[in-house]
Parts: C-alpha cells; structure tokens; sequence
C-alpha cells in the first residue's frame, strides 16, 4: 500500500499531524454486498471516506460539499464516532461507495497523489469547460499542483503558459512537462508582453500574492481560479485606470491643431488589471466528488499523467515533515507502507 504526504499537512496547525490523504492499494478482503470491486482489484482512497448520502450535494455527487459534512480520510469523526487517521498503515477498511479503481497502466505509487493533487486541478478545469481543448492556460507555480496542472492540461489539448518567480524552472517546464510557454512574474516586460493572452489562469501555491498582476494577463472572461491556500486575505481592484499614452499623444496633437478629432478627459484612460472591465472571474475550487474523481483517473489512464513522486519508507515520515516545512520537496512524497510495516 503507498499513500501520499499532504502539503497541508504542515501547514494546519490546529489538526496536526494529519494523516496521509492519498492512499492506493490491492483490495485484500470483501464484505459479503460489496458488487463493484474483486479480490486483487487496484484500488484508491482520496481525501473523505463518507458522507450523509442524503443532502442536495450528496445528490449531485458533490459528496466534498456535503451539508451536514462529509468524513474526511484523516482527522474526522465517522458515523460510529471513531476518528479517521488516514492512510498511516498496512490496511484500510472502507466503504465501497468511497473506493476509487486505478487504472491498470498507472504505476501504483506514482497514482496515489492523483487522488488529491490530481482532481484538485483536473476538477476546475472541467468546471470551466477547459477540457475542450485550444484553450490557452496559464499555470502559477511549478510544484506538486503546478506539475499536475501543466501535464494534465497538455493532455486536454491547451497551450499552456507556466509562469514561476524562478527563471531556473524554464527547462523543466518545456522539456519535462511539455509547456509551451514561460514568464518569469518578476519580469515586468515579460508579463506585459502577455497581456490579455490567457483564457484561464489556475494559481497553485500557497503564499500570499497580488491578483491584479495576473488578471491583466486574461482575456475578456477570463478565469484566475485558487487551489492554493494563502493565509492572507486576497486584494483586488475591481477597476483599475491607466493613462494611455497613444491616446494622450492624439489629444496633445488635436490641441496643437494637428488633428480634428474630438477626445474627452477619458479618452486618454485605459482599463487594464479589472474584474469589472473586462468581466473576469476569481474563484476557487477544492477536490471534487468521487463520480469525477475516478472520470480524473480514467482520464489520467488513457493519457499515461501520473505525478513525479520521491519515494520514502515509513521511518522517513519526520524527516519527511520537516522537509515540507522548508520547502524542500520538489513534488510529491509517497510513503511505500508495504515494504516498512
């Protein structure tokens, strides 16, 4: 059995230590109504393990946003009122409702953080209709989400833009991932040279950053959709104005008697970096339900995505966590609990 170290997992004081949320495995024993599954069957546990099965979310198998909660894989208080501790051992009974199957292609270790990392950006971009393919995709970040995001949206046919405060990234982006395109946010040439080029931007990391930067890289609807977490509240400005300067120089013209065209104070102003303006949306998504999730492995299958992984033994878990304190892991660390329990 291989299960997934969450980031989170350092970063949520008040549920420390939580357990891993990604857990993949053989199906060892059957309950005597279990019909979907078979001894032997590769199988997968995402983030929750239960829901209440009755409410509007449940019904709409949005099990994630359950009304009366769903139970986590870690940390939560199940219906018998046992606490779940996620994927810290050599076995895991659960509902079958809640099992996911991995494909037969993906190597078992390397699919475990698809069952978090994975639908946490495959789901948005369903959402938003990216998957038809054309799209241009912008991706902030190049870790554990980021990576995910690049491969899967190449697999959906976008054209994908990473963009990284990290110049040293570029190649790893093109050649290993397949991105096509690579801004540097601390270049303000670069960014500018993007305007309005993007349909959609997914911002992976969890640090606190300014929005208005990177809305001036959408189109008109475009979407800047958070599956990071920053601690900090988001600032927006939902209308920004520029003084243009092409603009500026037909009025001085006109006043020179070089032009007979009419400017108002206005025509001398832009709009760049807004909401309203240019009707773009900021939002943000989680995981999804377990009907998507296993269409994010099916999908994921066909196309041969996995995540890139480091993998650990059991006894590495500590050295593990204070790693992901400091930022030391490139992507996704899996723990092989087969060879170490």
């Amino acid at each position: 059995m291989w299960f997934m170290i969450c980031p989170l997992s350092t970063e949520t004081d008040n549920w420390w230590p939580l357990g891993p949320t990604e857990i993949v495995g053989k199906v060892a024993e059957l309950g005597s109504e279990v019909t979907k599954f078979k001894v032997g069957d590769r199988v997968g546990v995402g983030c929750m393990v239960n829901s209440c099965r009755r409410c509007d979310a449940c019904a709409k198998d949005v099990e994630h946003y359950c009304e009366n909660g769903c139970i986590w894989t870690y940390n939560s208080e199940d219906v018998d009122k046992s606490v779940t501790y996620g994927g810290y051992s050599n076995f895991m009974v659960i509902t079958e409702d809640f099992a996911l199957k991995v494909p037969e292609n993906l190597p078992m270790d390397a699919a475990a953080a698809l069952l978090c990392a994975g639908i946490t950006v495959y789901s948005p971009m369903k959402h938003y209709e990216m998957e038809k393919g054309g799209k241009n995709f912008g991706v902030v970040g190049l870790a554990g989400l980021g990576h995910l995001a690049t491969k899967i949206a190449k697999a959906m046919g976008m054209n994908v833009t990473v963009i990284s405060t990290s110049l040293e990234k570029e190649k790893e982006a093109r050649e290993k991932l397949g991105a096509d395109n690579f801004i540097v946010s601390k270049d303000e040439e670069q960014m500018m040279a993007a305007k309005r080029a993007l349909d959609f931007i997914i911002y992976t990391v969890s640090v606190d950053h300014a929005v208005d930067p990177y809305l001036a890289l959408l189109k008109t609807n475009g979407n800047h959709i958070l599956v990071g977490m920053p601690a900090s509240k988001l600032s927006i400005s939902p209308i920004s104005m520029k003084r243009c300067q092409y603009c500026g120089k037909l009025r001085r013209d006109r006043e020179r008697g070089r032009s007979g065209s009419s400017f108002s104070f206005y025509s001398s102003l832009i709009f760049y970096r807004t909401i309203c303006a240019g009707r773009k949306t900021v939002g943000g998504s989680l995981i999804e339900g377990i009907a998507e999730t296993q269409e994010m492995l099916d999908f994921c299958g066909k196309d041969n995505v996995v995540c890139e992984i480091e993998n650990m033994s059991m006894d590495y878990v500590n050295t593990a966590m204070e790693r992901l304190e400091k930022s030391d892991v490139h992507y996704r660390l899996v723990i092989d609990c087969e060879k170490t329990l």
